[in-house]
């Protein structure tokens, strides 16, 4: 069955290109076509992306706190290779405090601020918006349907994350997913590159892999005084 046929999101406006075999071989149905609200949900799975290395400080540090003893290998985030330190950056924020030594090793505990930090709903300090109009190319029909998006995406810090994240502009990114309408709405079924959306939002909110060793050994320096 030739389900041909695309849908362009231009700016805020639907344009709809559909050849009359298209609805005759698919029993007189056409192509659904999403609501910009509806295509929005690509740019908030992208949010996703980009807050991936906020909420995994925030999750690790949970799960690290879950014995009431910190210990700094605990603190990373995944990535696309090898995993992030951050205890660096969480002690730097005064999130954490040392809380004594263990078999001379240190281990910490949560600063008040820590505390806080620990009871808030996992960070949201990234946003993404679709920076003009994506383009839609879909097929399906009623009951199935998949739209292939691409556009660009603006990201911006939300009031709550401005204080956290370095004050570089953070480039525009591109997005290309996969919009699937099923019997349950319209979803995201694939982000691809999402890897490039996780490593801006780490790059906004810890810097480079060179900054991110830079302040690691100053936060190591300080820690060697601690327990000294």
């Amino acid at each position: 069955m030739n389900l041909g046929g695309y849908m362009r999101a231009k700016f805020g406006t639907l344009v709809v290109v559909a050849a009359a075999a298209i609805v005759a071989s698919c029993g007189g149905e056409e192509t659904p076509n999403p609501t910009m609200a509806e295509i929005d949900l690509v740019a908030q799975a992208a949010t996703a992306q980009l807050n991936a290395t906020a909420q995994g400080i925030h999750k690790s540090l949970k799960s690290a706190n879950s014995d009431a003893m910190i210990y700094t290998e605990e603190l990373k985030v995944p990535g696309a290779g090898a995993s992030t330190p951050v205890d660096w950056w969480i002690y730097d924020q005064g999130y954490l405090k040392l809380g004594g030594v263990n078999q001379f090793v240190a281990y910490f505990k949560p600063t008040p601020a820590g505390e806080s930090f620990l009871a808030a709903p996992p960070p949201r300090w990234l946003k993404a918006s679709f920076a003009g109009g994506p383009e839609l190319t879909c097929s399906g029909q009623r009951s199935f349907a998949v739209c292939k998006v691409i556009g660009t995406v603006a990201v911006k810090p939300t009031p709550e994350g401005a204080a956290f994240l370095r004050p570089v502009a953070i480039p525009n990114q591109a997005i290309d997913a996969d919009l699937t309408l099923s019997p349950q709405g319209w979803h995201v079924t694939e982000m691809r590159g999402g890897e490039a959306l996780v490593e801006a939002g780490k790059t906004a909110l810890l810097g480079s892999d060179k900054e991110i060793n830079a302040n690691r050994n100053v936060y190591a320096g300080k820690v060697n005084r601690l327990v000294r």
